[in-house]
């Protein structure tokens, strides 16, 4: 492992990304640094990341892995029954990521 730098990255990673994710894992920890990968199946995972809630304290940076479709991330679509009242049923676009996230205390 190369020593270049130590950051804790938060890899947060949507639907069908995970091979991408791998290379970036392996990537980033070649170069040093921590990765704690975070699986998003649900709507709720997304927002419990977004929230801070899902997150170590110690995370740097979160990078996202997802693929995109009209200005959102792509999420897996679940049958009805299976969602919470308050959990978005379509892609997550700007206007989620704005309502849900609160990291460390700041919000974007």
């Amino acid at each position: 492992m190369n020593e270049g730098f130590h950051l804790n990255i938060g890899l947060v990673v949507g639907d069908n990304s995970d091979l991408e994710a791998q290379s970036l894992r392996a990537t980033l920890e070649y170069f040093g640094a921590k990765v704690v990968t975070y699986w998003i199946d649900w709507p709720r995972d997304l927002m419990d990341v977004l929230s801070g809630k899902s997150l170590y304290e110690d995370i740097d940076y979160i990078v996202f892995c997802f693929h995109g479709e009209e200005g959102g991330f792509v999420m897996g679509e679940l049958g009805e029954a299976v969602y919470e009242e308050d959990e978005p049923r379509e892609n997550s676009g700007v206007d989620e990521i704005k309502q849900y996230a609160k990291l460390h205390n700041i919000y974007y």
